[in-house]
């Protein structure tokens, strides 16, 4: 095991040392290095939601109380009041190059999720494991930007409720062209594992809706399940966004609000689960979050 070590620095040169260095990695080994003056995107995008604050504080004041409550109504859906939603979605919308102001909306909410599908790709499936124990990340209660890997140890009991807002741009690009959200979920009986899905399907071409369905009964001791976003034989644009995977009283979807449905860790983070991942990609085919414009 590596031994750390430390210095005292004496307060006549605390300023100096603290003016040009900073700490390194904490989880890899423990080192100094020179302070980085430039940002990086996580903390450009705190900077300018905080900065857009004075700016949209106006704006905000001098909207009637029915273009606030339906704010404050799109808001609810990410767990943030209407000030907040709004603050957030004109900063996202700053950051992708377009001016004015969205109208709010229950269904979808600033960034979404896409799945990007063209030639010669001809679908593209993500998946969002789900067994009895795995890792996320938690924000480190007093930090600013501090975080640490927690176990999660997920209880799984019926009824399994699943729910996504979509809005698909599809053609058909081969047999049986289709386009779906669903879980697959484990049971044990009498030695053999068990599968059942419980499947939402979409049209190919949709304006923005809200679906869902309930799982009430499987055969056995349920032991985990998987949950995938699919499109196949088909090319296009798929977007979605509020997944919900609702069972023993909670959503455990993981980036419910598909702010970052892409996102892996790595380095001190690497066993913590992804929000998403790509199955069998090929070129032509692409998933992402983006600022979605009506």
């Amino acid at each position: 095991m590596t031994k750390v070590s430390y210095i005292e620095l004496s307060p006549e040169i605390e300023e100096q040392y603290k003016k040009g260095l900073q700490p390194g990695d904490r989880f890899t080994f423990s080192r100094v290095r020179v302070k980085d003056f430039f940002l990086s995107r996580a903390r450009v995008k705190g900077i300018t939601q905080k900065s857009m604050m004075v700016q949209l504080s106006p704006v905000w004041k001098a909207m009637t109380t029915g273009e606030q409550d339906a704010w404050n109504a799109a808001g609810a859906e990410s767990g943030l009041t209407g000030w907040k939603q709004f603050v957030v979605d004109t900063s996202e919308r700053r950051k992708a190059g377009h001016g004015g102001y969205a109208t709010p909306n229950t269904i979808y909410q600033s960034e979404v999720g896409r799945i990007f599908v063209a030639s010669p790709a001809t679908g593209l499936t993500i998946e969002q494991a789900h067994p009895n124990k795995y890792y996320v990340q938690k924000k480190v209660p007093g930090t600013r930007s501090q975080y640490s890997p927690v176990a999660v140890f997920e209880p799984i009991s019926l009824p399994l409720t699943i729910a996504i807002s979509y809005k698909s741009v599809l053609t058909a690009a081969g047999d049986n062209p289709r386009a779906r959200f669903f879980v697959r979920v484990y049971s044990s009986y009498q030695g053999r594992t068990l599968e059942k899905e419980l499947s939402l399907d979409f049209d190919l071409v949709s304006d923005w809706s809200r679906v869902e369905a309930t799982l009430t009964s499987v055969i056995g001791p349920i032991q985990g399940y998987e949950a995938f976003i699919e499109v196949h034989h088909a090319r296009g644009n798929l977007y979605f966004d509020n997944v919900l995977i609702q069972h023993s009283g909670e959503n455990w979807a993981r980036d419910p609000d598909c702010n970052n449905v892409s996102q892996s860790f790595t380095r001190a983070f690497a066993q913590v689960a992804r929000h998403w991942v790509a199955v069998d990609i090929s070129d032509g085919a692409d998933f992402g979050s983006f600022y979605y414009l009506p």
